[in-house]
């Protein structure tokens, strides 16, 4: 049986060849190397830098001494550092690790950059093997960054449970993360986050930048889950370089989990429905942004928000909601978004009161939780539609630069919200400070009003809003190639997801999936967080507590117990509601 194969030991030796990378020349009948160059291999000490913190412990990661400033991130240990400074402080509530802790791990890191295969496109991932890392019982942990982040982006969240569990951790950037092109200014920034210089070409939209998510990544979301199995594959290579002397680690001697969260925790799901060889022991995924077939996709419910929710939040407390007060401070900004969605008929009522609360229901009626709704504030200050409505109808559409959907473009603006150059200093630093999806670091989403005057769109643009909105249609047959099936198979699997996501809606994902997937597989759970939701560095925000608890814990509680059940036979927790 499957479970009695999987969970026997898996760190017997066997009389294996040691692989080795291709890095150089290609003899006559040796398989070229996957990689566009040989791996980088950094060690650090655990003292002055380290594979979780970067040396700054969590006191610095909270505060921010010993962030190097723009000119000096031409150094990859200074732009590494401050991308993982970032990345903690974007991910995670770094209240709930505690103040004063210092904690720090020491041990290897490779960085690779993978060159595209078959159907499959290019990716970079980051292996970290931390000084505790048992090879007699090895355990590696794959993850994906979660969001459109690089290869840090699932470093806070996921990898560090990997690394004080003394598992090897691999992070795939699923082929996104901030490559940056700038045709008119004729730069471009690497996956590593190196400036180098290009041609210049001409454009009609002025300084408006190449984003890989938006422009390039055409082929990368139906394979996040096959760019994560590869990413997998290739550690198990590099851990074997590291230890010559053992046989060589396979899936059958090491202990694989798969987890992340969000985008991250797609590609885990994904990777489980492409995993016909049994690579994965077992899976964890957090509030998953997957699509099942019967069910609205990421851009539809999306660029659904992105209409009403200007409107709807009208109609709640904007004394009980968090960043309410913005929101009244906007008021008239507000009540003729109402007013527009009136004339276009799209949603009824003679006055604002009645339009919102119309708008409102037709959000509750699309299967959005009500507690949810209750972000709406939080979701419109950070211009969280338009970022993800913007980007996604790009690379769905497979439009180019200059022939963006909506005549939306991404680039640096002047305080008068004009289009303008990134300055040296700020391109530097789009490595460390970028989320891969704008508006972020410096980068902001424009598009011409009316009058054909540039403005910026960030928070919300009605005509912009309504523009996406209407090719909703036109994407289909891209997202149908994005639907998740899950697989009949006896693998542990926990999937948890917060009832009051606002960004993901557990109605059209998570819970579809456990009722699509329960019955086919005994050791598979679903863990429904009544009050979580789908940020945890927004509990720092006014008012976000006590309605709203953190996800991370719960997280870390999951792969905690799958790890229990593959060690140590341990019962797996029931499936149900957790408060």
């Amino acid at each position: 049986m499957l479970i009695s194969n999987r969970m026997s030991p898996k760190w017997s030796s066997g009389a294996l060849v040691v692989i080795l990378l291709a890095c150089g020349s290609v003899d006559a009948g040796e398989k070229p190397s996957p990689y566009h160059e040989p791996p980088e291999r950094h060690a650090f000490d655990g003292v002055t830098d380290d594979l979780l913190t970067a040396g700054l412990g969590v006191t610095g990661l909270a505060q921010q001494p010993g962030i190097a400033e723009a000119p000096k991130l031409s150094e990859w240990r200074d732009r590494r550092r401050r991308a993982i400074w970032q990345s903690w402080r974007a991910l995670v509530d770094l209240r709930r690790w505690g103040y004063g802790s210092e904690i720090r791990i020491a041990g290897v890191e490779y960085i690779a950059h993978v060159k595209a295969s078959e159907r499959i496109p290019e990716s970079s991932f980051l292996l970290q093997i931390p000084s505790t890392f048992d090879p007699s019982k090895p355990c590696l942990l794959v993850t994906a960054a979660s969001g459109s982040r690089g290869i840090f982006g699932s470093l806070p969240t996921v990898g560090q449970w990997g690394l004080r569990q003394g598992c090897a951790v691999v992070s795939d950037d699923k082929g996104l993360g901030m490559r940056v092109t700038d045709p008119t200014g004729g730069w471009r920034l690497t996956a590593s986050g190196r400036i180098e210089p290009i041609a210049r070409a001409a454009s009609p939209f002025p300084h408006a930048l190449q984003m890989t998510h938006a422009h390039e990544s055409f082929e990368s979301e139906p394979n996040w889950g096959r760019l994560l199995l590869r990413s997998g594959k290739l550690a198990l290579q590099l851990l074997s370089t590291e230890y010559p002397k053992r046989s060589a680690f396979t899936p059958k001697n090491t202990l694989i989990i798969a987890a992340g969260i969000s985008n991250g925790g797609a590609a885990v799901l994904q990777a489980l429905d492409a995993d016909d060889a049994q690579f994965i022991d077992a899976a964890v995924a957090s509030e998953p942004n997957i699509h099942l077939a019967g069910a609205p996709a990421l851009y539809d419910y999306a660029t659904l928000h992105a209409m009403l929710q200007p409107c709807a939040i009208l109609a709640e407390n904007l004394t009980e909601v968090p960043l309410g007060i913005v929101v009244g401070m906007n008021l008239a900004r507000h009540t003729d978004w109402c007013e527009r969605l009136a004339q276009d008929g799209i949603v009824s009522g003679r006055d604002v009161a009645s339009r919102a609360s119309d708008a409102r229901q037709r959000l509750l009626q699309s299967g959005i939780e009500p507690a949810a709704l209750r972000l709406g504030a939080v979701n419109l200050q950070f211009g969280l539609w338009t970022s993800v409505a913007a980007t996604y109808a790009q690379t769905y559409l497979r439009r180019g630069l200059n022939e963006p959907a909506c005549g939306v473009s991404f680039t640096a603006t002047d305080p008068g919200g004009q289009p303008r150059e990134l300055q040296a200093s700020e391109r530097v630093a789009l490595f460390s400070d970028g989320t891969g999806i704008a508006p972020t670091a410096g980068i902001n989403i424009v598009a011409r009003d009316a009058t054909g005057a540039w403005s910026t769109v960030n928070a919300a643009s009605y005509d912009t809003a309504r523009c996406l909105r209407s090719v909703s249609a036109d994407i289909t047959n891209v997202t149908q190639t994005l639907i998740v099936r899950g697989r009949a198979d006896q693998r542990p699997v926990i999937v948890l997801h917060g009832a009051a996501d606002a960004l993901i809606p557990i109605a059209h994902t998570s819970r579809r999936y456990a009722a699509l997937t329960a019955g086919r597989n005994p050791n598979f759970r679903f863990l429904e967080i009544a009050n979580g939701q789908h940020f945890d560095a927004f509990l720092a925000i006014p008012g976000m507590e006590p309605a709203f608890a953190p996800m991370q814990p719960f997280l870390d509680r999951s792969l905690d117990d799958v790890y229990a059940f593959l060690t140590q036979r341990k019962t797996l927790p029931s499936s149900g509601i957790l408060h």
